[in-house]
C-alpha cells in the first residue's frame, strides 16, 4: 500500500526536488507551501510522513511539528533546513531544536538523494 507523504516548504523549487527524490518510493505526495495549508492537508488525509522545512514565514516548522506531534502522534516527521538567509549555523541550531519538539529525524539542506532516501526509508519502515 502506498504511503501518504506531505512535503511542506515555502520554496516550491525545494518541493519539486523532494518530489523527484520520492519517485523511487511507493507513495502519494501531498504538497503545502505554508504551515497553515499543511494543517489543512493533515486534517483531510491519512499522512504517514511529514517532511517539513524549519524556517518558514508565519508558522515555522517547529510550530508545525509541535502541532502535528500533539494532534497526529502517529505521523513520522523529517525536518529539513538550510538556514535561509542566516546560513548553516542557524540551520544546525534549528534542526537541533526541532528534534526536541517532535521531529523524528533531521537533515541539512542541501542534501543528497541517497542521504534523504535513507532517512525516508527508515521513517517509513521500508527496505
Amino acid at each position: 500500500m502506498n504511503k501518504q507523504i506531505l512535503i511542506v516548504d515555502d520554496d516550491p523549487d525545494i518541493i519539486d526536488v523532494i518530489e523527484g527524490y520520492l519517485e523511487a518510493v511507493p507513495c502519494h505526495i501531498h504538497k503545502a507551501i505554508s504551515g497553515q495549508s499543511a494543517i489543512e492537508t493533515l486534517a483531510k488525509n491519512s499522512i504517514d510522513l511529514l517532511i517539513t522545512d524549519v524556517i518558514m514565514p508565519d508558522m515555522n516548522g517547529i510550530m508545525l511539528c509541535e502541532y502535528t506531534h500533539k494532534h497526529f502522534p502517529n505521523i513520522k516527521i523529517l525536518a529539513c533546513s538550510g538556514g535561509g538567509n542566516s546560513g548553516k549555523l542557524v540551520a544546525s541550531m534549528a534542526l537541533d531544536e526541532i528534534l526536541d519538539h517532535g521531529a523524528h529525524k533531521a537533515i541539512m539542506k542541501p542534501f543528497s538523494e541517497e542521504e534523504f532516501l535513507r532517512k525516508v526509508h527508515a521513517l517509513l519502515g521500508l527496505k
